[in-house]
């Protein structure tokens, strides 16, 4: 079985575009954790995941998410190369099967559970699509 589950902060409004008729939405999404290094200090980690969904989610997606919202993606992991500059990079990508929205952002860019203002969204490659629905 591969999924993975992830409650965090949107990093970004969501790119949105068409591969052939279909169509994708991305966005990036912080998921915070504090815990207590050697020092006996508390020390916050914040992990980015970039993620993509398709078709009808992807439409739903490009809608209503907004930068600082808290939100609940589940998925599966995916690992992709693309070339840019002539130079071949590689991507990963939370490939969302469901995206629940837990909170909206307010007017600072923050949900009321707090939220990242950093976007993360490099090494996403450019993409060849129109880049509008």
């Amino acid at each position: 079985m591969d999924r993975t589950e992830i409650i965090g902060n949107v990093g970004s409004d969501p790119q949105k575009g068409k591969a052939g008729e279909t169509k994708w939405a991305r966005f990036s999404v912080a998921v915070g954790k504090k815990f207590k290094n050697r020092d006996n200090e508390w020390v916050d980690k914040t992990k980015w995941y970039n993620v993509v969904t398709w078709g009808k989610l992807a439409e739903t997606c490009a809608t209503y998410v907004k930068k600082g919202m808290l939100v609940f993606v589940e998925g599966e992991m995916e690992f992709r190369e693309y070339e840019k500059d002539g130079e071949k990079k590689q991507a990963t990508e939370l490939k969302a099967s469901n995206v629940q929205f837990l909170g909206t952002a307010n007017g600072d860019g923050k949900s009321s559970s707090g939220g990242k203002d950093q976007d993360p969204t490099a090494g996403w490659g450019e993409s060849s699509d129109n880049g509008g629905w």
